[in-house]
């Protein structure tokens, strides 16, 4: 009902905008400027029914099918992207299964550039703006939708922005810039759904080459965080990155037996912001480079830090309260409860990283009809890795098609073993017209 309310509510808004824009689209014909882009994947999963997803109660999915259609409409200052799309899936489970279907439309951008002189910059309205520097990390990543390390390249179109207003100043060799975001239509979710915001940050261009950053930021009921960034390209073929944030504290929800260190059934969600206001520094960084050669082999490598992750301790913990809670039946405990803390306890992994320390390394062949790549997010406590492999076809002005697959590998207990996904091959296609 959901997803029928979220089409509905779309639908409305397409129409006032169709209504308002209507009449005028004679004299507006020479200024509107509309693309559509249609994609269909086609995707088949391996699910792992472990311990922590004993008959597939997370209803993890093995066959799926989704088809969106992403409109972009640019009329002088003002840019509308919507996507519409339908999901056509399967699951199997002990409990209950079968094919399901969900539709959904967003409103993915709506925002308004004003027309200034050429130094000054004004935006307000849904967007993203990006102050990240980095590929699979984002530390400096606070106006936008948190990163899909699944489509780190937005080829299936699904980021969203947040509700911003934007100002900036560009000088020749340094710029400024002030965001102040509300994403008031969503709840919180402990990363940037939901959150109010502000933040500033000044840009810098070295004699040498090198572009700087300083950055602040103040989330609602936390302390101000600083941060910054630096890029320095050498010759055509090198460039070289990094970022760092840091803050007093951190919003990102906790289980409760993590961090109370005790092993016990819940009947309402465990996961607080526990961790909110005390004192403690939370460091999080990228350090990478990029390299293309001579026949357009393209190399990015990263090394991401991020201590709102799980440290040891706290992974042991985890671990520990997953078989406790696998283990409930042989306590009395009803498998309604059993399966509902298992499910609380699969929130805890995070496809943008569980733990603390992770190596990103993606390889790319350009200058080919055909584009392979190969690329691998391995986490530094056990090695546990997910490799990605897809070939895609490029050639084309008017549409792309690839195929792609994904194994997630580790020993037991390690990060990427413990979830329930196995890995996934599939199909992808997008025409633009």
């Amino acid at each position: 009902m959901g997803a029928i309310r979220s089409i509905r509510g779309g639908a409305k808004v397409l129409g006032f905008l169709i209504f308002c824009f209507g009449g005028a689209v004679p004299s507006l014909a020479d200024d509107l400027e509309l693309n559509t882009t249609l994609i269909e994947i086609l995707d088949v999963q391996s699910v792992r029914t472990g311990v922590l997803n004993p008959g597939n109660i997370l209803e993890r999915r093995d066959i799926g099918n989704e088809t969106a259609l992403i409109s972009t409409a640019n009329w002088k200052g003002l840019t509308l992207r919507v996507r519409m799309a339908d999901e056509f899936t399967r699951h199997k489970s002990t409990d209950e299964g079968g094919w399901s279907n969900d539709g959904d439309f967003d409103i993915q951008e709506l925002v308004w550039e004003f027309d200034l002189p050429s130094q000054y910059r004004l935006s307000m309205g849904k967007l993203s703006e990006a102050w990240h520097v980095g590929y699979a990390f984002h530390p400096l990543g606070f106006f936008e939708s948190e990163l899909n390390r699944d489509d780190l390249s937005e080829r299936f179109k699904r980021s969203e922005g947040l509700p911003t207003a934007v100002a900036g100043y560009i000088a020749d060799d340094w710029d400024l810039t002030l965001a102040y975001s509300n994403d008031f239509e969503n709840a919180r979710d402990g990363f940037n759904k939901g959150l109010h915001q502000w933040g500033a940050r000044v840009g810098m261009l070295m004699d040498s080459g090198m572009e700087a950053s300083l950055v602040v930021q103040k989330p609602e009921k936390q302390d101000v965080g600083f941060g910054g960034s630096v890029v320095q390209v050498f010759g055509n073929d090198l460039e070289i990155h990094g970022s760092l944030f840091m803050r007093q504290g951190t919003r990102r929800p906790l289980h409760t037996a993590v961090k109370n260190n005790q092993l016990a059934f819940h009947t309402s969600d465990p996961y607080q912001e526990f961790r909110r206001d005390d004192g403690k520094w939370y460091p999080r960084s990228v350090l990478g480079l990029q390299w293309t050669s001579s026949n357009l082999i393209n190399v990015v490598f990263e090394w991401g830090h991020d201590e709102r992750g799980l440290d040891n301790d706290q992974w042991k913990q985890w671990k520990q309260q997953v078989r406790y809670h696998a283990n409930g039946s042989t306590l009395g405990v009803p498998q309604s409860g059993v399966s509902g803390n298992l499910k609380y306890d699969a929130e805890t992994l995070l496809s943008s990283g569980t733990r603390q320390d992770y190596l990103f390394l993606r390889l790319t062949k350009g200058g080919m009809d055909w584009t392979p790549e190969v690329s691998a997010l391995v986490g530094a406590a056990d090695g546990s890795a997910v490799w990605n492999a897809r070939l895609a076809y490029t050639a084309a002005t008017t549409w792309e098609t690839e195929v792609y697959g994904r194994i997630n590998s580790g020993n037991s207990g390690s990060e990427f073993s413990m979830g329930p996904d196995k890995g996934a091959i599939g199909l992808g296609f997008r025409y633009h017209f």
